[in-house]
């Protein structure tokens, strides 16, 4: 073989653009994919449908009957309806660390699910066995459908000072950023680990409240450049 991969590594839906024709015209109870070295994975319900990681990690913790999901600070609030959560910086490998002393199941919505009783690192193809287990015994698509669905918003800038403008902002680390929250819901600023840029995520139990989160997420980071700005001249 070559070694390459036939598309775009990240197991997203813009890279697989085939995948819901050919999960309904195989009738297919769901699909699954995953990223390059399969410690990733995503999938598609029998309708065709792309399932989002939050949702995916609902799915799982409702299955498996979890009452303590650890997921990451960027994750929906949604999941907080299904069972008692603790939240961790972005990346797997905080997740498995606070799942070594708390929790039934972990993972975030980037596609890493970490079952430990199994492995307390992420596995794919485990997830995507258990997946097809789910699809043998239950309708992945009426699950879903019964779930909670908030409007989540994200905006990102490419910016060079990226760590000054988080300590503006009273930051900690950079990458694990700042969250603020209210009862309808939050947003998070951090910086990216791979890219210099400050991401901004927002949710709201509304389109309107996460549009409200989104903006008021923007006026902190704003006030926060203009700060660090006045530093450096």
């Amino acid at each position: 073989t070559s070694g390459r991969f036939a598309r775009p590594s990240e197991p997203l839906e813009a890279n697989l653009p085939y995948i819901a024709d050919l999960v309904r015209k195989r009738e297919a109870a769901c699909a699954v994919i995953h990223d390059g070295d399969a410690d990733r994975m995503m999938a598609f319900d029998e309708r065709g449908r792309y399932i989002d990681g939050d949702h995916l990690l609902m799915l799982f913790a409702k299955y498996l009957d979890c009452k303590r999901v650890v997921t990451t600070v960027d994750a929906t609030m949604a999941i907080e309806e299904v069972a008692e959560v603790h939240r961790t910086p972005v990346g797997d490998s905080f997740v498995s660390e606070e799942l070594l002393s708390w929790g039934d199941f972990g993972g975030e919505a980037s596609g890493s699910w970490i079952f430990p009783s199994h492995s307390y690192c992420p596995d794919g193809v485990y997830a995507a066995a258990l997946l097809c287990e789910i699809a043998s015994e239950w309708s992945i698509a009426e699950e879903l459908d019964r779930m909670p669905r908030y409007t989540l918003l994200r905006e990102s800038y490419r910016i060079t000072s990226s760590r000054e403008i988080m300590a503006a902002m009273g930051a900690d680390d950079p990458t694990h950023g700042i969250r603020f929250d209210d009862d309808d819901g939050w947003y998070l600023i951090r910086a990216s680990g791979t890219e210099p840029k400050i991401r901004i995520t927002a949710e709201g139990r509304t389109p309107a409240k996460a549009k409200e989160m989104l903006d008021a997420g923007s006026v902190v980071f704003e006030r926060a450049r203009r700060a660090a700005n006045r530093g450096v001249e």
